[in-house]
């Protein structure tokens, strides 16, 4: 019994840590100038790709265009709000896995 709380207690904290690495990697990251150069210039890359989406379609091939523009901006998009996602996730993580360990300390 002792060897399988052991072992449970091994994993959270290996989780806990690699938690805790990767939301300092991002925090570290979206701290740098580099980081803040490259968001303004992927939100107005999004834009101009919304404002050429917004004009009047006048073929399929149009159609065509207009749905690859979208998925560009999708993509966009997804590389400016995936580190906060991410962080937001490791916080979650760490506060879980930190809970879980208090209860085993309190239960031993």
């Amino acid at each position: 019994m002792m060897d399988e709380v052991e072992q449970l207690r091994e994993g959270v904290d290996v989780r806990l840590v690699d938690a805790v690495k990767v939301k300092a990697a991002m925090q570290q990251m979206m701290a740098t100038e580099g980081w803040k150069m490259l968001v303004r210039q992927l939100v107005e890359q999004s834009e101009s790709r919304k404002n050429k989406i917004l004009g009047a379609l006048d073929s399929a091939d149009g159609v065509y265009e207009q749905e690859f523009k979208k998925g560009e901006i999708v993509g966009i998009l997804l590389a400016v709000f995936l580190p906060k996602q991410i962080l937001e996730s490791a916080d979650e993580v760490i506060k879980l896995l930190s809970k879980t360990m208090e209860d085993q300390d309190d239960a031993a």
